[in-house]
């Protein structure tokens, strides 16, 4: 009886510590797929933030290409790579080049892995991804396929290269996993990695994980050292803490993906809906704006009408200028409004504070009538430069402006807007989360009621509003970017005394670089003007007629490509975006590849383009529709006084 419940309290005690090992073991092979997950999740997001660049054309040439990826690869061990491959299936570019120049001119198609892909991609336009495969570079790894896509043509596959161990290995260092387990790593049922202990258990525990659109998986199997430790007196006690701790762990790192994702999700929509929404309030402003535009119009078209009969040339000229000028205004108004409402990808560079103030204040000065008094205090160098996001700064004070005219009672009052740079000190970087250093300070003030302490407490909370017709976004949306730029909003305000955002952005002490002019008369020099509507042609033949240089027009992005290449003395382009065949995009590319480093100009009605974007991928400047003939003739003399040998800034 005693041997038999011995033996029973013996085999007890050993299926309880199988059953601490393979719980321990499958809350750890958890933590090791969620850390692997995301670490490859990161990496991927570098070759998708590059493929932004290209799509809003700012990564499209070699030097501007590789800069993108150089400024993320370092600080990714694993990503091998990222190549450029085109449309056909070539790889064109490589970066960085060393060791990785042994796959350029490799065509993918031919590839017995790659080039199943590459026709899928190619197909259907979806992201792929390789399983285990030899690498051109040497090693094993996997690659990704990222197709790139402007207006609606496959214009490249990016291609980025992942090397398994030096991706894997720091993962599994941590916490001597390789020292305690035996890990195996299989995608897509290939095997891609090993670590193998001697006298391991024979049995594993497994957990997948998703790679694209492939399953991964990795597998754990106890070590001699988990196996000896478990038999040990304490095993009970150090087993169930290393459960519990390991379990946390698990449940933490779950908790914190979601959140984050959520948070992105949400502040997204937020923005999106709030955007909208300040739209329908400025939506007033403009139209009682346009309104006045066009009485203004018709007046003056009938007071032109009524001084040709009466043959007084003099009237017909003021009414001619008077015309012009509300015909601008007008223009401006919508360039304003766009600029506003563009929907487009977040993208992070340096921005000019001065630019997007002044915008700003030319909106606002629009929008906001009497009795409301609106002024514009910018005490800001022009080289003043913040790390940001455009569009989105200029979503923030909107918001703030349009709060602070809708806090002023009936009989009005005033809204200002200031800015500044200042230095923070470590006592007030501290109160505010932020770091000492320089600082842009743009404020924002009413002398309306007032905020409350308690509504100041709970005025960046999503929903929260105090507005009959309210919804609470606004606030919470504006918080939510300058967060994002690395900056603060602080509230200055006591009831009955006013109210002042302060929106602090930290600032970038430099001066920008300054560019070479360009030695080249233009009465000496040849424009090309490459447009396809009969009656811009004409317009601006008529326009430049008396300036001093030789204008050629072409009716096509063909056309301008024969006359370049026989016409040696073209010194600049002056090219619509829209043309038959080739867009004026892809008669700038086509030059480039020539090697014809002339300055381009491009002219353009549509919104979605940007003058940050074209400059970046190396035009000279941006000439909006419709446009006036001052303003054509400055486009054409400050493409002439640009850099002899116009590229992307590396």
């Amino acid at each position: 009886m005693i041997s038999a419940a011995c033996v029973g309290a013996w085999v007890v005690q050993r299926v309880q510590a199988r059953a601490r090992i393979e719980l321990q073991t499958r809350l750890t092979c958890e933590q090791v797929a969620i850390r692997l997950e995301e670490a490859i999740r990161a990496r991927i997001a570098v070759a998708e933030g590059v493929r932004e660049l290209i799509q809003v054309g700012e990564a499209d040439s070699e030097v501007a290409f590789r800069h993108a990826v150089l400024a993320q690869q370092a600080r990714f061990p694993g990503l091998l790579a990222v190549n450029w491959i085109d449309p056909k299936g070539l790889i064109r570019r490589v970066v960085p080049g060393q060791p990785n120049r042994s796959a350029l001119g490799k065509d993918l198609t031919r590839h017995p892995v790659a080039g199943a892909i590459v026709a899928g991609v190619q197909d259907d336009g979806k992201d792929r991804f390789s399983p285990p495969i030899d690498l051109y570079q040497g090693g094993r790894g996997f690659t990704g396929y990222l197709p790139v896509h402007r207006q609606g043509e496959l214009v490249a596959i990016l291609n980025p290269v992942f090397r398994i161990p030096t991706l894997v290995e720091p993962i599994l260092k941590r916490g001597d996993l390789t020292e305690v387990y035996s890990i195996a790593l299989s995608g897509s049922d290939r095997p891609v990695y090993e670590s193998l202990l001697a006298g391991s258990a024979d049995w594993a525990i497994e957990r997948d994980f998703r790679v694209g659109d492939r399953i991964w998986t990795v597998a754990l199997r106890p070590g001699p050292r988990l196996l000896a430790a478990a038999q040990t007196p304490l095993a009970d006690l150090a087993g169930l803490l290393g459960i519990l701790a390991a379990a946390a762990l698990a449940y933490l790192i779950r908790a914190q993906q979601r959140a984050s994702a959520e948070r992105a999700e949400l502040l997204l929509a937020l923005e999106r809906r709030q955007r909208l929404e300040t739209i329908g309030t400025l939506a007033g402003g403009v139209a009682h704006e346009y309104n006045n535009h066009l009485a203004a119009l018709l007046g003056f078209n009938e007071i032109a009408r009524i001084s040709l009969g009466n043959d007084d040339r003099a009237q017909v000229q003021d009414c001619l200028e008077q015309t012009s000028a509300v015909i601008e205004r007008s223009r401006q108004v919508v360039e304003q409004i766009l600029t506003f409402a563009r929907r487009r990808e977040h993208v992070v560079r340096q921005v000019r504070a001065l630019p997007v103030l002044e915008e700003i204040g030319k909106l606002f000065r629009t929008t906001l009538r009497p009795p409301i008094r609106f002024a514009v205090e910018l005490d800001l160098d022009p080289e003043v430069v913040v790390m940001g996001d455009s569009g989105r700064l200029h979503q923030v004070l909107t918001n703030l402006i349009t709060n602070a005219s809708q806090a002023l009672p009936p009989e009005g009052g005033s809204v200002a807007l200031r800015a500044r740079t200042r230095e923070l000190s470590a006592a007030e970087a501290t109160r505010l989360g932020l770091e000492e250093g320089l600082y842009l300070e743009v404020a924002v003030s009413d002398d309306g009621a007032g905020i409350p302490s308690e509504v100041k407490e709970r005025i960046f909370e999503p929903f929260f509003t105090t507005k009959d017709q309210g919804t609470g976004l606004g606030l919470a949306v504006t918080h939510g970017i300058v967060q994002d730029h690395k900056g603060e909003i602080a509230i200055d305000s006591e009831p009955g005394q006013g109210t002042t955002f302060r929106v602090i952005l930290p600032c970038l002490r430099r001066e920008l670089e300054q560019e070479t002019s360009r030695a080249s008369d233009p009465g000496q020099a040849t424009v090309l003007f490459v447009e396809d509507e009969a009656l811009v042609q004409t317009m601006v033949q008529t326009l430049l007629r008396k300036e001093p240089y030789e204008l050629l027009t072409a009716g096509s992005a063909e056309e301008a490509r024969a006359l370049l290449q026989a016409e040696s003395s073209i010194q600049l382009v002056l090219s619509d975006e829209r043309l038959p065949g080739q867009s004026g995009l892809e008669l700038f590319d086509w030059a480039r590849a020539e090697g014809l480093e002339l300055p381009f100009v491009l002219m353009s009605g549509a919104p979605s383009l940007t003058e940050d974007a074209l400059l970046a991928k190396g035009f000279v400047g941006l000439l909006r529709k419709p446009f006036s003939a001052q303003q054509l003739k400055d486009a054409i003399a400050e493409g002439f006084e640009a850099p002899s040998s116009v590229s992307p800034p590396a």
